[in-house]
């Protein structure tokens, strides 16, 4: 039995704890796969600018789309280069939305000075606990959008500063950034004379077997890439089964994971398909897509 007199304590108690889980519950569960393409006014969130005279600004058009599309530009004056995020779609639970990348589109200026380009990821609980990557991703001074890629894997991060396993960060990420930090990985970066331009920094998953492309489907659109890569020894993402070339085995990667059509009825890589359309329902990761699928042939030819 409950007396009044300790019923009155217990909701008082629970008076007192209830706002602290609300709030542990909205900071782990805040971050969302999601684009941040700079179409809105303002910066999404991203700053930087004021220390050592960095400035950050948003630039309506010239993006990686050209004309029209806009994108964050970060000035160095010789200062320490680093752009951050602490709003709620960059921070919380990134394991609880299976966050395993960010990509990015990124250019460096003409006159500027190369970038060592490293993602840096704060948690758990304080910045004062900090992961980077452990290799720099180079940016060359050639005023050239490019897609870039940084792995939120263990394997491709190292502890800087601070304390908390790996999986405890990513359960309690608090702020993303990347900045300049040459060889080795640092807790601070270095400073650098750059304009560094951003565009597209997307939290995403990772990649599904077959999608070359990488937009989140898998279709006749990743056949192509297969196709325009075949023979390619360089880094791919048609390089389905990561043996370090762009083969046959990648056809059969992407034609087995067309969802909902059975292997058999997909042509193999070494047959001369010359119809010219074929429709096949594709789910894509999106049920009820239709994808007319066209097929070439698929054997590779000498040149003359």
């Amino acid at each position: 039995m409950i007396y009044p007199l300790e019923r009155h304590f217990r909701f008082l108690a629970l008076l007192l704890v209830a706002p602290s889980l609300l709030f542990q519950a909205g900071a782990a569960g805040a971050a969302t796969l999601h684009r941040d393409d700079f179409t809105p006014a303002g910066t999404s969130g991203w700053g930087g600018g004021g220390a050592g005279g960095q400035t950050v600004q948003r630039v309506g058009t010239g993006g990686p789309a050209g004309a029209g599309d806009a994108y964050l530009q970060f000035q160095s004056p010789g200062a320490n280069l680093a752009v951050h995020n602490a709003l709620p779609e960059w921070t919380g639970n990134f394991n609880a939305v299976s966050a395993a990348r960010i990509t990015l589109d990124a250019r460096n200026t003409i006159g500027s000075e190369p970038i060592a380009l490293r993602l840096v990821l704060f948690g758990p609980t304080s910045t004062g606990n900090r992961w980077t990557s452990t290799l720099a991703t180079t940016i060359a001074a050639d005023n050239v959008w490019r897609p870039y890629t940084f792995s939120l894997a263990a394997a491709d991060l190292t502890q800087v500063l601070g304390t908390g396993a790996h999986n405890e960060l990513l359960s309690g990420v608090v702020q993303v950034m990347f900045r300049h930090d040459p060889d080795p990985p640092s807790s601070g970066g270095e400073p650098v004379l750059a304009t560094l331009e951003l565009d597209n920094i997307r939290l995403r998953a990772a990649r599904a077997l077959g999608d070359y492309n990488d937009d989140g489907l898998i279709s006749a659109a990743d056949y192509s890439v297969w196709q325009t890569s075949f023979g390619s020894a360089a880094p791919n993402f048609a390089d389905g089964n990561t043996n370090g070339v762009v083969d046959a085995a990648d056809y059969t990667v992407w034609r087995d994971a067309l969802p909902g059509v059975p292997a058999a009825s997909v042509p193999e890589s070494s047959a001369l398909i010359l119809a010219a359309s074929a429709l096949i329902l594709l789910g894509g990761r999106r049920i009820g897509r239709i994808v007319a699928v066209t097929f070439y042939d698929t054997q590779p030819r000498e040149t003359v």
